[in-house]
């Protein structure tokens, strides 16, 4: 029986690089999937609109109206979107592989929901930490509690 591989996602809001263990024991190695990274623009590029005013009701005085969404944060639930579709296809190509997600905890959240369904039972592990500059070297040390990193 050959060792079940394990496929790592170490992501934040704008970078995700993918690690693979190959088996219990064995070390880190670097992916065959290439890195993602999604540059943001400011704020005053994504929403070039001012702000909507509206009048105070008992008062002639006039306020800025604060818009309902953020564009950042939106821009970090497409990039989810995008590194979830990479998931979904590593995992559909190899069904012996377990998936590791390891990210900030808000951005976690949004990278769990962008895991198809069917496939969210493969889903091995989950570190709530933003590691994404930590180096493959170091990696190891926090991955241990969770996978028989060698």
């Amino acid at each position: 029986m050959q060792p079940q591989p394990f496929l790592i996602a170490v992501a934040d809001g704008s970078i995700a690089r993918f690690l693979e263990l190959p088996g219990p024991g064995k070390a880190l190695r670097p992916s065959a999937l290439a890195s993602i990274a999604h540059e943001h623009d400011p704020s005053r590029a994504i929403a070039s609109d001012r702000p909507g005013r509206s009048f105070e009701s008992a008062s002639p005085t006039r306020h800025a109206v604060q818009p309902k969404s953020d564009p950042h944060d939106y821009e970090k639930s497409r990039f989810a979107a995008e590194v979830g579709k990479t998931l979904n296809q590593a995992l559909e190509a190899d069904r012996r592989l377990r998936l590791v997600l390891v990210a900030a905890p808000v951005f976690l959240g949004r990278l769990r929901k962008a895991i198809a369904p069917g496939l969210r039972s493969r889903i091995h592990a989950e570190l709530a930490k933003d590691l994404v500059h930590e180096t493959n070297e170091r990696m190891p040390r926090h991955l241990s509690a969770i996978l028989p990193v060698g």
